[in-house]
Formats: C-alpha cells, sequence, structure tokens
C-alpha cells in the first residue's frame, strides 16, 4: 500500500465525538468531559445518598428550626402591627344604621298586638336575648 498518503481528516472511530454539550463545557484552562452514562448517575447517586443519609438528621434538624423561626418571626410582625392616623381615621367611619321596611314593621306590629304567643315571644326576646 501507498504509505506517502497525507493523513486524513476524518474522524477517528476511537475518539469521542466533538457535541455541542461538550464543546460548550470546555474552560480556558482545559477541558471539562461530561460524561453521562447510567453507571456514572448511579455512583453519583449512591454518593449523594450516602451523603445524605449520614447527615440525615441534621439537614431535617436545620430545616425545622429555620421554619420555626420563619413562623415565630411572622408571627411577631402580625403580633405587634405598626398603627398610623390615617388607619385610625379610615377605621373610624360611622356605620350604617339599619332600615326596616315600613310595610314589613306595621305587619309586624299587627301581629304583636293580635297574638298572645307572638307578645310573649317579642317580651321573652327583650329581657332574656338567650
Amino acid at each position: 500500500m501507498n504509505e506517502d498518503k497525507a493523513p486524513s481528516t476524518a474522524p477517528d472511530a476511537s475518539a469521542p465525538a466533538s457535541t455541542p454539550a461538550a464543546t460548550a463545557l470546555k474552560s480556558g484552562s482545559g477541558n471539562i468531559s461530561l460524561n453521562l452514562n447510567a453507571e456514572s448517575l448511579k455512583r453519583a447517586g449512591r454518593g449523594a445518598l450516602h451523603f445524605l443519609g449520614r447527615y440525615a438528621f441534621l439537614i431535617v434538624f436545620i430545616t425545622l428550626t429555620c421554619v420555626y423561626a420563619f413562623l415565630i418571626l411572622r408571627i411577631n410582625t402580625y403580633s405587634n402591627p405598626t398603627v398610623t392616623d390615617t388607619d385610625v381615621e379610615a377605621s373610624d367611619t360611622p356605620l350604617p344604621s339599619l332600615q326596616i321596611d315600613e310595610g314589613a314593621a306595621n305587619k309586624l306590629q299587627l301581629l304583636k298586638d293580635n297574638s298572645v304567643n307572638v307578645q310573649t315571644l317579642f317580651e321573652e326576646g327583650r329581657t332574656n336575648p338567650f
């Protein structure tokens, strides 16, 4: 065969293919290889579970302490609200008075006057509200 042949520019079958993800991870100081296969993911998962298993109590304790501290601070904020003069003036508006239809008032008065049982209910309600 002819060995004076120029080197081929075709990609080598043994070299890893250049992907957009691999080229995006290249840094100025060197290449960072991204190898995402099932075995490397299993190893990383086992490592993370081992770490979390070792410090599980501490992680749960710190999380619950942070939640408890947040709740205490929120309760403290809401239990001591700052009230301004404008808030007091806005809440100091008079309440609207109740309006009863004149026909309904007349009908109630007629029922009260004509029935002894209704009269006792009206008198009972005025003296004993329970």
